[in-house]
């Protein structure tokens, strides 16, 4: 049987990062020491951590909101864009269709339905 003693644990560090780790180790609790004892009180830590996640908070909502605003244009574009080539398939005339479908393929959306051709206004 082994004995435990002689096995190495899995997460042992390697021996050339062990002084660098104990320097950085070092480095940054000698940084933390230097800061004033206000910033380094609990009440302040907290309240420092409140803010930065109000923070955070606040720009998922804006990101959000945003992301809300382009769905409902892009439903609003494409409603659109239904609309037009519903009333551009209702045309009677060949002519005035085809040229219409393109332009609401294309997004350019009349405000108001095409107008009839010349020859369908003397048949009336």
């Amino acid at each position: 049987m082994a004995s435990s003693a002689s096995v190495e644990p899995s997460h042992a560090v390697h021996p050339r990062q062990v002084p660098f780790l104990r320097a950085a180790r070092r480095a940054v609790v000698d940084r933390w020491q230097g800061l004033p004892p206000a910033w380094r009180a609990p009440r302040t830590l907290y309240s420092l951590g409140f803010v930065l996640a109000l923070c955070l908070l606040l720009a998922f909502h804006q990101v959000l909101t945003q992301a809300v605003q382009r769905a409902e244009a892009r439903q609003v574009a494409s409603a659109n864009r239904a609309g037009a080539m519903t009333r551009c398939t209702a045309l009677p005339d060949v002519e005035l269709r085809q040229p219409c479908q393109a332009r609401a393929l294309a997004g350019i959306v009349p405000a108001e339905p095409p107008l009839v051709s010349e020859r369908m206004a003397q048949a009336d």
